[in-house]
Formats: structure tokens, sequence, C-alpha cells
């Protein structure tokens, strides 16, 4: 987007209106409900991309999510690893949420803060789920990350990708293809060990989200794929994504994508059994 706020605009805005808009007149509960199971649907899909690169190996890791949000994401994929989990959050709700009820520490309130550490090689695995597009700088946010990642680590990023749907908005200073996101990767020192698309958990059908599993480079030579025909593949894209977003066809997209990738029985009773103890909580856990 051009021209495009700054990043003081959107810190403050992320930090005093985005998360409190989001509850649209919806009480504790309700949107309590609505973003730990989105997220949790978010942590059990980057889980099994984590899986392919052998990131379970690891032991006792290190996360850092960079816009945790309510901080379920990263709580449940440092729980599977029996790791320990940080987040980088400016909302002041979703902060209070993520540290007095999910329990993750806060590592910053936003990137600004992030590239203000003198720390190096801390963290195992850093993420951006739906984050990366809501920079204004991402070259300065991921050489800090590239700073803060161990050199065995891993970046994973999920993004909107934009040879399906044009995802540019107020809150998207950038979107991103494989091929710019190759581009920034490259000069910022990673290397991509693997990339999917997919709709998963939204759609079924359409490749809706760009996922990248990438680790820092070991030599200055790129070895990053790109598509050959971006204008293309761009276009087809949009004609897919305009036949499989309308009327019927959407509908039973989406109900099949919440059938295939529904939370299993027994974790979605836990669940719901958190969201009832972590509203009723907020009624009475005063602010920190």
């Amino acid at each position: 987007m051009n021209p495009r706020p700054t990043q003081e605009w959107y810190n403050k805005t992320y930090k005093e209106d985005f998360w409190e808009l989001k509850k649209r007149g919806r009480n504790n509960k309700e949107m309590i409900k609505s973003q730990l199971t989105k997220q949790t649907l978010w942590a059990r899909k980057i889980s099994d991309y984590l899986k392919s690169v052998g990131f379970y190996e690891k032991k006792a890791p290190k996360l850092l999510e960079i816009g945790c949000s309510y901080g379920k994401i990263v709580y449940d994929l440092a729980s599977k690893l029996n790791g320990y989990a940080w987040g980088v959050e400016p909302s002041e709700e979703a902060v209070n949420f993520a540290k007095n009820q999910v329990g993750i520490k806060i590592y910053a309130k936003d990137m600004d803060e992030v590239i203000e550490k003198a720390e190096n090689k801390k963290f195992d695995l850093i993420l951006f789920s739906h984050c990366l597009e809501n920079l204004t700088d991402p070259i300065s946010s991921l050489n800090k990350v590239h700073m803060l990642l161990k050199d065995d680590g891993f970046l994973f990023i999920d993004t909107p990708n934009n040879f399906f749907r044009r995802s540019w908005h107020i809150y998207h200073p950038y979107c991103y293809n494989i091929n710019s996101i190759n581009e920034l990767l490259d000069q910022t020192n990673f290397t991509i060990k693997k990339s999917l698309t997919s709709g998963r958990p939204k759609i079924i059908f359409g490749n809706l989200y760009l996922s990248i599993i990438a680790s820092k480079k070991s030599t200055n030579n790129s070895n990053n794929k790109r598509n050959k025909f971006p204008f293309i593949k761009m276009k087809l894209g949009t004609i897919a994504h305009a036949l499989l977003v309308r009327g019927f066809i959407r509908k039973l997209n989406t109900k099949i994508a919440s059938i295939f990738w529904k939370i299993p029985k027994k974790e979605y009773l836990l669940l719901q059994k958190q969201i009832t103890k972590y509203a009723d909580e907020m009624q009475t856990t005063p602010k920190k």
C-alpha cells in the first residue's frame, strides 16, 4: 500500500483499538470463544507443518510469536513440545489475557521494542502468524529476527496468499506471494525449507494462505524458488477466488473445511472448559 500509515499509527491502533473493535458488541465469553477456537485451529495447522521439517525433535525449545494476540497459538505449540512461550503484542487487552489467563510471557509490546533489545540467538522458533503483513518495515523486523534466532532455529510465516486473493487494505501495508516473500527472505539472509499454500483452516478448496518455514542461510547464495509467471498466477487466483467464495459454493467450502479440520472431541471439550474458566477469571482478575 502506498502511501501507507506510519508504524507509529499501526502501533497505536493495535494497542488501543483493534482487538477491542473485534468484540463488535460481543461479551467476554463470546469474544474468548471466537478467538481461542480460531487460534486452536491455527496452532494445529502450524504444528503439523513444523512436524514435517523435524522441529519436534528439539528439546524444550523457546518459542516467540510476533503479534501473539491472546497467546493461544504459541502456548499450544510450546505445550506440545514441553517448551517455553513468549509473545509480542501491542493490544493491552490481549496482553492482559495472554499473561493472566493463558499464561505466556510477554517479550515486548511491538517490533520497535523487539528491535531495541540487545539479545542474540535466544529462540528456537519465531512465528509471524498473520502479522508480517501488518509491519511497515519488514526488512528491519526480519533482520532482528535473524539475530534473535538460534543458528539451528526456524522462522515460520503464515500470511494471506496474494496470488489467490488481493489482501491489501489499511491494516496490510504489505501483501505477499511466494515471489515477494522469497525476495524479502533473500534480503534478510533466510532460506526457505518448505513453502505451502492452502485454505486451512478456513476453506478446503483454494490457496487462501501462504505458509513458509525458513532457516538461516549457510551461504550468500539464493536457493529460494520463484514463480515464473506471476501475473498469470495472480489472474488465475483471482478467478478461482471469485468462484469459490460466492453463495452456496462458499458455504460448502467452509463447511467441508470445518469438518475436515475440526478440533478432536477431547481437545474441543477441554477448550470449552478453558473458555468458561477464562471468561469467569476475567470478571474477577485485575489487569496487571
